[in-house]
């Protein structure tokens, strides 16, 4: 009886918590709001380890002149397949020396949800996002 109740609320939290797939692509992101970043979003944060979410992205985004500062942390929560990689071009300034970066972040997966995180432990200002392929030479394609 006792083994019956365990399996049967092991089915049920598989079920809740998503673990079972639909197979389709837009399945494929790393969860529904993990980070409080929505399904096929590249969001910014104000803390290390993605939290205290300042903005999210779900197109393009260029916003050079000042861009958006003291972020600190990054997610991409993109759904896999297509244009699911973030090139995000952004500055800081590190041990008195200005810097200006551009780089890829790959899209989370639901077995590798770290893949979509980045987290810096100095300020960033981002100034622009543009959604692009896995193909592309600086995602290491």
């Amino acid at each position: 009886m006792v083994r019956r109740k365990v399996a049967a609320t092991l089915a049920a939290l598989t079920l809740a918590t998503g673990v079972v797939g639909s197979g389709s692509p837009a399945a494929a992101d790393a969860g529904s709001n993990l980070h409080n970043c929505p399904i096929g979003y590249f969001c910014i944060y104000s803390s290390v380890g993605q939290v205290n979410r300042v903005m999210l992205w779900e197109g393009n985004w260029n916003y050079n002149s000042t861009g958006i500062g003291n972020i600190r942390s990054v997610f991409n929560n993109g759904t896999e397949g297509g244009r699911d990689h973030v090139l995000a071009n952004y500055t800081y300034r590190y041990e008195g020396k200005n810097y200006n970066r551009t780089d890829c972040f790959h899209v989370a997966t639901p077995d590798r949800p770290w893949d979509g995180e980045r987290s810096w432990y100095f300020n960033v200002t981002i100034h622009s996002v543009l959604w692009t392929y896995a193909s592309h030479s600086l995602c290491d394609g």
